[in-house]
Parts: structure tokens; sequence; C-alpha cells
């Protein structure tokens, strides 16, 4: 009877392992016969749909001030500003705004002004403005110097319309982008056509080529790293008009890209450009060391940091030349409560401006320009 049973445990075991699934290959050991394979009817071959063709998009093209935003503010601000203008994610817990990396907004407040170094986003960036990020232009910083280099794309260096890229004469173009009341030149020299070539610059004063003064005893190179009008390198260039004419005189500089290998002199876009500067003076560095500089750090140093150049670039915006007074002026505007319709964050600090720190910004005022 034990026999029996056991008989039919086993016949019912090798059952289930019969009936158990298997795949159907021939290396499976399948039951299934070559007439049950052959017959498995088998899908049809799709038909050959050619791929559709998808246009290409095109990019539209960028204004100058567009272009230059992108390729030199916009990774200026980036290299500098990310420590605080950056994902929530990331530290300080409460991040500057993301705007300053968006060209319409930032566009906005580079023309709510009337220069190229007095305009919203300028005073900004100084700390004029409150920012908790205080001034941004001192020291080596080239972010204010890039901002009126920005100015001078969006506005044409002469102060009003659209500037666009001119056209190259034997390869050779460039501009002058702006002369700051501090007489520094800046733009961009090149060759479309060799764009590693380096480019020098001849500059001349109240004449063009043959009749001005040259300024310069051999072409000055443009070579620095900066706008370079979209010509592959590094084709800026920062010049210095001579002290002897940052007297407080408007004067004509004409510029000129130089043909390496002719010499041959092609106009600058920009040029003739008229201007203004000026040159500090020792009695108006000494009163600023010992008298204006020590009142700001006991009164204003928890919003703004201080430096000669800094405040000297807020003396002198607007300049004499364009209007501007030992009462009027960024330096003693802000501080005596308000600025271009803005507040200052630390109230009216003077009361009036005859009243200190006002009364000492008229003195070294008068030291600088008198």
């Amino acid at each position: 009877m034990t026999m029996i049973s056991l008989g039919v445990m086993l016949g019912a075991f090798n059952h289930c392992v019969i009936e158990a699934p298997k795949s159907p290959t021939k290396s499976s050991g399948s039951s299934f016969s070559s007439t049950e394979t052959t017959s498995t009817p088998t899908s049809p071959t799709a038909p050959s749909v050619p791929a559709p063709t998808i246009p290409t998009p095109t990019t539209p093209s960028l204004s100058a001030g567009e272009e230059f935003f992108e390729t030199t503010v916009k990774p200026a601000f980036q290299s500098r500003c990310m420590i605080c203008h950056t994902e929530p994610v990331n530290n300080p817990p409460l991040p500057g705004p993301l705007s300053i990396y968006d060209y319409n907004q930032m566009r906005v407040k580079l023309l709510n002004g009337t220069t190229a170094t007095n305009n919203e986003l300028v005073q900004k960036v100084q700390g004029m403005i409150a920012h908790s990020g205080g001034n941004q232009c001192g020291g080596s910083s080239p972010i204010c110097q890039n901002l009126q280099d920005w100015y001078a794309q969006e506005m044409g260096s002469t102060g009003g319309g659209t500037t666009t890229p001119p056209n190259p004469v034997n390869g050779l173009t460039g501009m002058v982008s702006l002369v700051s009341s501090t007489g520094k030149v800046t733009g961009y020299a090149g060759d479309t056509t060799n764009p590693s070539t380096i480019v020098g610059v001849n500059f001349y004063l109240d004449g063009p080529t043959g009749a001005g003064i040259l300024l310069n005893n051999t072409p000055f190179s443009a070579s620095e790293v900066g706008f370079n009008g979209g010509i592959a390198g590094s084709h800026a260039y920062s010049f210095y008009i001579p002290s002897i004419y940052r007297d407080g005189q408007q004067y004509l500089l004409y510029a000129y890209a130089v043909d390496p290998q002719t010499s041959e002199e092609v106009e600058l876009q920009g040029s003739p450009y008229t201007f203004t500067a000026y040159i500090q003076t020792i009695l108006g560095y000494n009163y600023y060391t010992n008298t204006v500089k020590p009142i700001l750090d006991n009164q204003c140093a928890s919003c703004h940091a201080f430096s000669y150049d800094q405040n000297y670039a807020n003396l002198i915006s607007p300049s004499p030349a364009n209007g501007g007074t030992a009462m009027n002026n960024e330096m003693i505007n802000m501080p005596s409560g308000s600025h271009m319709g803005e507040n200052h964050p630390g109230g009216n600090i003077c009361g009036n401006k005859n009243n200190s720190p006002c009364s000492e910004f008229q003195t070294w005022w008068d030291l600088e320009f008198n």
C-alpha cells in the first residue's frame, strides 16, 4: 500500500514538472515539434518610412548692446556676484535676486540715469544705493568699466541712437566706446580677416591724422580681454589721455586702427569723440584721506565700503562739464536724502547740504575742481 501511494505521488510530481511553462526556443528542450514551430505566424516587416525633416531653428541676431551684455557683463556678474546672486538652494539663505543675469531687466536700470557713470545700475553696484554686497567696483574689479562700455553700446558713443558694428576697411574695424571723465579711453580694434592679428591704435587730439596732436609714440596695442566687437580673441584697449589734457577743457579725440603690415590708418567708429577730462589732485586726495574718509568710516561703514577712487567717481558724477557742482553730485546728493528719485536707505544724514558730512564733500569738490 505504501509503495502504491509513493508511486502516485511521484507520478504527480513528474506531471507538474512536465506541465511547467518553458521558453519556446530550440535550446530549451521544449517538446514543441518542428511543425508547430514553423507554423507560428510571423509579423510582416513594416514598410520603411523616411524620418520627417525638421528645419534647423534660426537664432535671431542680437543687438550690439545685448551681445555685449551676454559676452562681457553677464560673465563678470557670474564671476564676482554668484556668492550672493545664486539659486535659493545655496548659501546665503536669503540670496540676491537672479535678475542681474537678465538682459532686459538690467538694461532698464542701466538706462535709468543721465550718463554712463550716473545711472541706477552703476549706483547699485557701487553701493550708493543700498547693496548688501557693498561696492563691487573697487580695486582691480572691471565691473564698473564693463557697465560704462555697455552703456556706450546701448546709447552710442555720443549718447544717442543705437550702436552697430562698423564696416571693416581691408579687414580693419573697431570703435571708441567711451572717454570717461578721468580720461580713460576704452574700445576695441581688430582685423576681421585675421582675428589672431593684434592691431594697434593711434590717437590724435583736436584733428585727424596728419593734422591733430599724436598722443602715442607707437600704435597702442589693442590686445586686452574685453568687448571685442565679435572678433575672436582679445582686442579691447584701455588708453589714458595724457594728464596735460585732463584739464577740464573740451577736446576732440580721433582714433585709428593701424594695419600692422602697411601702417594704413582706418578711423574707428565713434571718432571723433568729444570729451572733457579731469585729473585728481594731491590736495583733494590728502583732504579725502585725512578728513572725508574718517567721517564716512565712522558714520556709514555699516552699509558702505569706501575708497578714494570709488568716491571720486561719485564726486565727478556729473562732471563739472556736465553740470556737476559742489552742491550737485552723487557724493553729496545721496547722503542728503535722495538722488534720481531713490531714497537713501540711511536717511538724510546731513540735515542740509551745509552740515557735516555734506559740508566736507563741498570742500573736497572745491579742492579737486577749482
